[in-house]
């Protein structure tokens, strides 16, 4: 079933997240953060996730300091149109919303598996970055949400096609269901990881797009416990 109070759940669990302080108590007065959101590819119900999440942020930073970054991985951008379909008009008329530019990007390094961590330029710029997500298994990173935002979510082409490559693909633990030893998810939590995101809100859905669960809080072991939820049921 659906939640009763999906808005009530989401500052649940922001307020008291896993592995993590609360939301509020993360970010600095007067930091400049990045919500990255996903793109009209995903189920996310983005539009029912921003605002609870936006009033947490706002009740230490002013709405001028926060950017909504889509993250397209490779995608097409999205449309004025698209932005409100997916966010809605409030968000796109009151806030920054930014597709991301896989072209702009900044390289911090390279991952164990010789991956090239190159992240988009705005997002590693902030104070503090958070992304929401949608966790269901995934055929071949394991389970979405979690650091996918990052990786593909807001890296440039080359990360991309060297993280989905046939090397990395062909690997027998690349697998829908499987995290540990998936080298496709170890890769991404890497880049989560370098490139600094600090918090996430992940959700659960059933078919009628319902939130059912909502998981908050360190971006590796809040996604662990959503997924570990996710597989009592998939």
């Amino acid at each position: 079933k659906g939640l009763a109070d999906e808005a009530a759940a989401l500052r649940e669990a922001m307020r008291n997240p896993i592995a993590s302080q609360p939301l509020q108590d993360c970010i600095k007065k007067g930091a400049k953060v990045v919500v990255i959101v996903t793109d009209n590819t995903r189920p996310c119900p983005d539009d029912r996730i921003l605002p609870p999440l936006l009033a947490e942020i706002e009740a230490k930073t002013p709405k001028a300091n926060i950017t909504i970054m889509i993250a397209l991985g490779l995608h097409a951008p999205l449309t004025k149109d698209e932005m409100v379909k997916k966010l809605g008009k409030d968000i796109v008329a009151n806030y920054k919303v930014l597709n991301h530019d896989p072209e702009e990007t900044v390289n911090i390094g390279t991952s164990a598996r010789g991956t090239p961590i190159e992240v988009n330029r705005k997002v590693l710029e902030a104070d503090f970055r958070v992304s929401t997500g949608f966790i269901e298994p995934h055929f071949f990173a394991g389970y979405s949400g979690g650091s996918k935002s990052i990786l593909p979510g807001v890296s440039s082409r080359k990360a991309i096609f060297h993280n989905h490559g046939y090397e990395m693909l062909d690997h027998p633990l690349s697998r829908a269901g499987i995290l540990r030893g998936n080298p496709i998810h170890e890769d991404i939590v890497e880049h989560g990881k370098k490139a600094g995101l600090n918090f996430i809100v992940n959700v659960l859905l059933n078919e009628k797009h319902q939130i059912t669960r909502v998981v908050a809080g360190d971006p590796v072991k809040a996604h662990e416990e959503g997924c570990r939820l996710e597989s009592q049921f998939a």
